[in-house]
């Protein structure tokens, strides 16, 4: 442990500290820290701007082999242009670091080049709220289209399914959820929730189980990704 070649469990670490009288301030530093203390983060930018949180996420997403987005205000992260996230993160200002804007769209599209990587490229299947897209009004009308373009293409390219969730069909939740499977069989799925309150790790495994019902249950009851295709055709053209 104190060599740094094992990786102490969280509860060891705050007795350590308790012992050692770190102020609460110092003790949320650290548990930030160890989070992220058994990866490396050499192939990610930004790195300084991003919360623990959402580097556990970045970390998780290299890794994986399978995303599985439920999207009821914003659009999956990997397919965000520069336009639609600095747009973004000008909405949620109060709860992203100073300077965020003029980075996220080039931190977007570092998430985007996992589609095509040539080893284990990621595969993308997102479920998108009608409302979500229609966020999209409020952009630029050329922001506005490059995004629904990334979108098609991406489709149609075969590196994506969508399954555009259509008002008529009703609301299923407030939250962003994020699903991420992995190569190995016996590797479980890691699971973030994005609320108001910012974004969250869910670690219990009966509660992932829980979200991933979930998650093909809005699936199971949105368009097909043809339908979903023609949907995105139609909101360009109309």
């Amino acid at each position: 442990m104190l060599s740094g070649e094992s990786l102490p469990d969280w509860k060891t670490v705050l007795s350590i500290l308790y012992e050692l009288g770190a102020a609460p301030d110092v003790i949320a530093r650290l548990k930030d820290l160890h989070k992220v203390a058994d990866a490396s983060t050499s192939s990610i930018s930004f790195v300084p701007d991003l919360s623990a949180e959402y580097l556990r996420l970045r970390l998780d997403e290299i890794e994986a082999v399978r995303e599985r987005t439920l999207n009821p205000t914003g659009l999956p992260g990997p397919l965000q242009t520069k336009g639609y996230a600095e747009f973004a993160a000008r909405q949620a200002r109060r709860r992203v670091p100073e300077g965020w804007p003029e980075v996220a769209g080039d931190e977007r599209n570092e998430r985007k080049a996992l589609l095509t990587r040539d080893v284990n490229p990621l595969r993308l299947e997102s479920v998108i709220a009608e409302s979500a897209l229609r966020v999209l009004d409020g952009l630029p009308r050329d922001d506005r289209n490059e995004q629904l373009d990334v979108l098609i293409s991406t489709a149609e390219q075969g590196l994506a399914d969508f399954f555009i969730r259509p008002f008529d069909r009703g609301p299923y939740g407030a939250y962003q959820l994020t699903l991420l499977s992995f190569p190995e069989d016996d590797e479980p799925d890691s699971a973030y929730l994005d609320t108001r309150l910012g974004l969250a790790i869910v670690d219990d495994a009966d509660t992932v189980n829980v979200l991933r019902a979930e998650w093909c249950d809005a699936r199971d009851e949105a368009m097909t990704p043809p339908e979903s295709i023609a949907f995105l055709k139609k909101m360009k053209t109309g």
